[in-house]
């Protein structure tokens, strides 16, 4: 395979691709950040580590995917991680992603038939306050 053994001897690549990897195995999701991900928008900017946003999910498979392949949290709690750069793995900065729920899909709706469906916003609160009729009206036009 084309390309297998430089990406290989390429710790960044090997990170890289080894959280992607694990992110798709457990299904959550990842996003690029920092200096290699402006490098993808032609920012080039030099990087010591990898850079990654995951989905909160994501954080104990992760960890334990990371451990099982040598790499040593230097530093671990509920919204990031950081790892040593190990034998093939360039160090890593995880940052984790906390979605808020929605107050709609707590919680559904029955309809007629039976079957659940999440409600559609209606009335004043289904816009946000500063969008509200009469918020907008009593504003100067410069803040």
């Amino acid at each position: 395979m084309p390309g297998a053994s430089s990406q290989l001897d390429d710790p960044f690549a090997h990170a890289i691709t080894f959280v992607v990897g694990v992110a798709r195995r457990h299904r959550f999701r990842v996003a690029l950040t920092g200096g290699f991900a402006l490098a993808f928008h032609g920012v080039p900017r030099a990087s010591e580590d990898v850079a990654f946003l995951v989905d909160e999910e994501g954080a104990a498979p992760l960890h334990e995917a990371l451990t099982e392949a040598g790499a040593r949290a230097v530093q671990r709690s509920a919204d990031a991680a950081s790892y040593a750069a190990t034998l093939g793995l360039a160090p890593l900065e995880i940052t984790y992603a906390r979605r808020r729920k929605s107050r709609f899909r707590r919680r559904s709706v029955t309809s007629a038939s039976g079957s659940a469906r999440s409600p559609t916003p209606s009335g004043p609160r289904a816009l946000p306050r500063q969008w509200r009729a009469g918020a907008l009206a009593n504003r100067s036009p410069v803040q």
